[in-house]
């Protein structure tokens, strides 16, 4: 039993150095994220009367906006000095970059540079003084090319080979596909109060009946105020499932969007 005992104890004893010893130890983790919902200001097929130019020449493409996010996710700061390749935001097949800005940044002490110098062939590179734990910012870009176009982020730091990426593991949906989404959820609502209510009800009305007949008198005699009350439990619940099955609509144009 005491060998037990020790063996238990000197195996939370390594867990717990083992713990203790990663959260003391300090890392930087520079972290992107490419937001999934980007703008398309003008499309393939769009028939405007709006003409975009960059540099006195017309723009034929497509026109997009996108946002990137940059963080230092770890406790040790980034400073400028730990970046051996630069933090490059790429946007593929070299669509050319018409604006870039910065949209926002964790505190004003930050000083976040953006070199545009190559945004003709779709290059953004972004430096700062020193990113803390936490601290990062926000780069708005238009450029010229559709929303599907992948956007690169890379950069090279002292203990860090590759940057870090998170990634929204959901879809971003229409309007069409969130309508259809809460139409459908509104439906599952409504059926499951439909037959959480009938079979409320049946339940009910088989023992007022049972009570009723094995006592073989005047129903009035044996059904009061608390039957009455547990009967009008699943009456509710079918009149729930009624409104939002027949009743309840949510306004939509009927020709979609």
């Amino acid at each position: 039993m005491v060998g037990i005992i020790g063996s238990f104890a000197s195996i939370i004893s390594l867990v717990l150095a083992i713990y203790f010893y990663t959260e003391s130890v300090e890392i930087r983790d520079l972290t992107y994220h490419v937001h999934p919902a980007r703008t398309a200001i003008v499309g393939a097929n769009d028939a405007t009367s709006i003409s975009v130019s960059y540099k006195g020449k017309e723009i034929q493409s497509e026109l997009s906006a996108a946002s990137v996010a940059f963080w230092n996710a770890g406790e040790k700061e980034i400073r400028k000095e730990d970046i051996l390749s630069p933090f490059v935001i790429e946007i593929e097949g070299k669509s050319p970059i018409l604006e870039a800005k910065l949209l926002k940044k964790s505190r004003d002490p930050i000083i976040i540079d953006i070199d545009d110098s190559r945004k003709d062939v779709g290059l953004l590179e972004i430096s700062w003084n020193v990113l803390e734990e936490h601290d990062g910012a926000v780069i708005q870009m238009i450029y010229a090319s559709g929303t599907k176009n992948k956007i690169t982020v890379r950069a090279t730091l002292v203990g860090q080979a590759d940057i870090s990426s998170l990634k929204y593991p959901g879809k971003i949906r229409t309007p069409s596909e969130q309508y259809d989404a809460y139409k459908s959820q509104q439906k599952l609502t409504g059926f499951m109060m439909l037959g959480f209510g009938s079979i409320m009800l049946a339940v009910m009305v088989w023992f007022m009946w049972s009570k009723v007949k094995i006592l073989e008198d005047e129903w009035r005699e044996h059904i009061g105020w608390r039957e009455l009350l547990m009967l009008s439990q699943p009456i509710l619940f079918i009149g729930m499932a009624f409104y939002e099955l027949v009743i309840k609509s949510v306004p939509f144009p009927p020709f979609g969007f």
